[in-house]
């Protein structure tokens, strides 16, 4: 038999404590195996993931007789680096990279040479 089973994350992330973005891919996922296997949910501690680290489906804690019907090097949870300081850094790059321009001369009035 096949059922969405809930994922239930538990703990905060070191990379979210460190300025991070936890984007939740999956809420779900989808699985196969004896009914009497299912759970109601799966639940899963990702206080250990730092910045740009992913909790994969091959991560999950399936009980035994279970299998999942996702890609096991598919992403579950990301913890994505702070929007703010790549924005920043950008910035920062593209103003150093950019050539000052040369500050214009007032115009001149008529009868002026």
């Amino acid at each position: 038999m096949s059922l969405e089973v809930p994922i239930r994350l538990v703990g905060t992330p070191a990379g979210v404590k460190a300025g991070g973005i936890l984007e939740h891919i999956h809420e779900e996922i989808p699985v196969e195996g004896p009914l009497e296997a299912i759970p109601p949910y799966i639940e899963v501690d990702i206080s250990g993931l730092g910045l740009d680290e992913a909790l994969l489906v091959k991560d999950l804690p399936l009980p035994e007789g279970l299998r999942p019907l996702l890609p096991e090097d598919e992403a579950v949870v990301n913890i994505l680096p702070p929007k703010v300081l790549v924005t920043e850094e950008a910035e920062e790059e593209e103003a150093a990279e950019a050539p000052e321009a040369p500050a214009e001369a007032p115009p001149k009035e008529e009868g002026e040479s």
